[in-house]
């Protein structure tokens, strides 16, 4: 995050008290993190990449899920296999943490990869609402 400073300054530059003008924000140096290894292969591949921060501010890069992901979803789902096709969207699109790594940790907290499956859903538009009105 970037850190900001409030400085009250008159047109010469300097220091006033009081002013009435209002603070100036003034931007301090931010040096942004590098991506992981594997997001950055997937941005040079031309993927397009979804970053889900959670609560506790993890950061989970997803591939955004393609038509045929979604069809191989809704195709797993309809057989009975719900479970199944949460978990392998979610698996199938992880760049960081790995498919591995989110797999040790949903064994911690196994809601997670539902609320993981919901976010890539609602990124592509499979859990929009809408109201329906007779004519």
């Amino acid at each position: 995050m970037a850190n900001f400073q409030e400085s009250n300054t008159d047109k010469a530059g300097e220091e006033t008290a009081g002013s009435q003008a209002g603070p100036e924000i003034v931007d301090v140096e931010f040096e942004a993190l590098p991506l992981p290894d594997p997001v950055q292969k997937a941005l040079a591949d031309g993927e397009n990449v979804l970053i889900l921060n959670g609560e506790n501010d993890e950061e989970y890069y997803f591939k955004r899920p393609k038509t045929m992901d979604i069809n191989r979803f809704l195709g797993t789902s309809s057989k009975g296999k719900l479970a199944a096709a949460v978990r392998n969207l979610v698996f199938e699109q992880a760049l960081f943490p790995s498919a591995e790594v989110l797999r040790a940790e949903f064994r911690e907290k196994p809601g997670r990869v539902v609320a993981l499956n919901n976010a890539l859903q609602t990124e592509i538009g499979l859990n929009e609402d809408y109201s329906v009105k007779k004519l």
